[in-house]
């Protein structure tokens, strides 16, 4: 990449954003012309770094069957009949995981530190031999390290053999033994414990005990020799190898070894195969420390990117989405635009879903690469599976670059197959459509589609699981005109019973969604008779949402901000001139938020039938401001009611998330009986709706 673009994108810093554009010479050159990128037979990686098979095909995508996935599962990628179990064997994260690592296995550079499942079915096909017998030593104290482990191989033969678990009694005394003595073991030994101890058999509904001492054991015990020795010679291999026994072991998530060398030794790795390794064992960490600073990660991946192939960053991306972060570092994301461009042609359900992962919410700079990303795809849209592009979907909304043939080659899917749509799809599918309103779209028949599905049992238990996705759903169903009365009353009651309004502590996201549901009903649905907000409830949503400080307005000082913020400053300097007009009569004038769940304060103006202005009523100025402000009743005939928005900026009537929101405000208003207005104060842009 040019020395110039590397300032531009790095950290996103305004200052030099405007100085990014596409018709910058080096990133045409990067490109190609826009005919041959996907078609022109570019290699999978650069000649620096050998040549990358084809896609794994013994990997199944995305299966038809897979249930929702499960955020604490630590299941093993090792599964056979003794393994699988409802819940974890077939999950996607799962055999994403085995997608990933299987690339990695295929490609020569990452040989000598890759334990490939080819390995894995060969140890098992060496230890099927006759056993008769299992050696009868309960005293191993006196044995030699060889012979320890010579006679833990055999055991998992006769324990293969006859599928035997590891808790059984007649193991207690070598399994014993190892863990006294592991820290005598050469490195080499220690990693054939590791690689035998990974092939027992491991039913879910047994508590194998022996099993996780000896993860514990060889986990410890290369976090001490990590420390002490492996880290001083720079061991990469052996360092590496074990990490990967740690990937096959079913307690990876656990692994204190991979938490101790990921982010220190990622540092300072050398070659290019070796960070990326690294940084696949990141996705299996569950609790990152807060010592990694990802940042630095991804400045270290770039250092190696012209090296690297798209599937090797996608092991990256995949990596830092699993360890709730995305791309930082924005050289790094164009990089990937740039890589999944060029080989458009061969990017499968797994990429696809990735790149998604990678790209969203990418800077301004960056989004006509997304576009054009959407374009490749689009043509090859039949190719990729309804959960894929839906979530390539999402990624193009989030950066607000959605074509409508895109949307709508997606909106005639997911009707045609819905139900074989997860629950995550299905709510990603109804949010995206609701910002993007297109007459070609019947959303009510697709509202009701997805709740018939998410009445189905084993959607219904996932979907109940987040309250926030569960909140958001709801309020776009009952926008697109479906009042799913038994979900509300379920979730309207989580929200005043139980744990979740124990002290009234909301999450931002959750207040958000349950004030948005409980306005929304009691306008356009007062003959719904299921639970709702409590007024002491609603008031604590209210202050949850905007009264609280927020980290996401942190202040140039900084101190934070409050949520209420948003358009306060507009409506300060509008209230200024409109006082100037009124000849400063402050009661002829309300400043307030009209709409409790609206992020934006509105301007009240009360005009008589013959167009004078009237001082605004008592009743509305005394409403609390987590009330709807209704007209009061006996209000005059003729006389009008004006709510004016001032927005910040004139993007706020093209931003995708903010539009389908104003829709929703326009409809209140209308209900209510106001004239509702909304000005730029960057512009002479003004919409009004009676």
């Amino acid at each position: 990449m040019s020395s110039l673009l590397l300032p531009v994108l790095v950290r996103g810093r305004p200052a030099f954003r405007r100085l990014l554009t596409l018709s910058t010479p080096c990133l045409s050159k990067r490109l190609g012309s826009s005919r041959n990128l996907g078609a022109s037979g570019v290699p999978l990686r650069s000649s620096s770094s050998g040549s990358a098979s084809a896609f794994p095909a013994r990997v199944q995508p995305h299966s038809k069957s897979d249930p929702e996935p499960d955020a604490g599962s630590t299941s093993s990628p090792v599964e056979d009949e003794h393994t699988v179990s409802p819940r974890s064997g077939l999950q996607f994260e799962e055999q994403e995981k085995k997608y990933y690592h299987h690339i990695m296995e295929t490609l020569p550079q990452y040989r000598e530190t890759i334990f490939t499942s080819t390995d894995l079915d060969d140890l098992k096909y060496a230890l099927l031999c006759d056993v008769s017998e299992l050696p009868e030593l309960n005293d191993w104290s006196k044995s030699s390290n060889k012979e320890i482990v010579d006679a833990f191989r055999l055991m998992t033969a006769y324990a293969l053999k006859h599928k035997l678990v590891i808790s059984d009694p007649r193991f207690d005394h070598i399994c014993c033994a190892i863990r006294k003595q592991i820290n005598s073991f050469s490195d080499e030994e220690v990693l054939e414990i590791g690689k035998l101890h990974m092939l027992w058999h491991f039913p879910e509904t047994a508590k194998e005990k022996n099993y996780k001492l000896l993860f514990e054991s060889f986990d410890t015990t290369c976090v001490t020799r990590y420390q002490k020795k492996w880290f001083e010679s720079r061991d990469m291999t052996t360092i590496l190898r074990a990490a990967d026994v740690v990937y096959w072991q079913r307690l990876g998530s656990k692994s204190h070894f991979l938490k101790c060398m990921i982010y220190h030794l990622g540092l300072k790795a050398k070659k290019p195969q070796h960070m990326i390794q690294l940084m696949f064992y990141l996705g299996i960490i569950r609790s990152v420390p807060a010592s990694y600073k990802f940042y630095d990660l991804e400045r270290k991946v770039f250092s190696f990117v012209e090296e690297c192939s798209l599937e090797e960053l996608a092991i990256v991306v995949n990596s830092l989405f699993r360890s709730k972060s995305r791309i930082q570092y924005y050289p790094l994301m164009q990089e990937l635009l740039i890589k999944s461009l060029k080989t458009s042609s061969t990017i499968d359900d797994y990429l696809l879903t990735t790149i998604s992962k990678g790209v969203n919410l990418a800077p301004r700079e960056l989004r006509p690469l997304v576009a054009l990303l959407q374009k490749r795809i689009f043509q090859r849209i039949q190719d990729f599976s309804n959960e894929s592009i839906i979530h390539a979907l999402w990624m193009f909304a989030s950066n607000n670059v959605v074509d409508e043939d895109f949307a709508q080659g997606v909106y005639e899917r997911t009707l045609n197959d819905i139900g074989n749509l997860r629950t995550k799809e299905l709510t990603r599918v109804i949010t995206v459509f609701t910002e993007y309103v297109s007459p070609n779209r019947n959303l009510k028949k697709l509202a009701e589609c997805i709740f018939e599905e998410l009445r189905k049992p084993e959607k219904s238990y996932w979907f109940r699981r987040l309250v926030f996705v569960q909140g958001a759903t709801l309020h776009r169903l009952l926008i697109c005109g479906v009042c799913p009365n038994d979900f509300l009353d379920q979730y309207m009651s989580s929200m005043t019973s139980g744990t979740i309004c124990s002290c009234y502590n909301f999450s931002t996201e959750v207040a958000n969604e349950a004030l948005g549901v409980d306005v929304h009903l009691e306008v356009f649905y007062p003959d719904y008779n299921g639970a709702r907000l409590h007024p002491p409830i609603r008031e604590a949503v209210f202050k949850q949402r905007f009264q609280n400080d927020s980290e996401k307005f942190v202040k140039s000082s900084g101190a934070k901000g409050k949520f209420s913020t948003f358009n306060l400053r507009s409506v300060e300097l509008a209230k200024k001139v409109l006082l100037d007009v009124l000849g400063d009569k402050e009661d002829y004038l309300l400043v307030k938020r009209v709409i409790p769940s609206s992020g934006y304060i509105d301007v009240l103006l009360h005009i008589s039938k013959d167009g004078r202005y009237l001082p605004i009523p008592p009743e509305m100025r005394r409403s609390e401001p987590w009330e709807l402000t209704r007209i009061p009743a006996g209000t005059i005939e003729g006389d009008k009611f004006i709510a004016i928005t001032f927005l910040t900026t004139s993007s706020e009537f093209s931003d995708r998330k903010i539009r389908w929101l104003q829709r929703e405000r326009a409809a209140i208003f209308k209900s209510l009986g106001f004239i509702h207005m909304e000005v730029s104060c960057s512009s002479t842009y003004c919409r009004t709706s009676a």
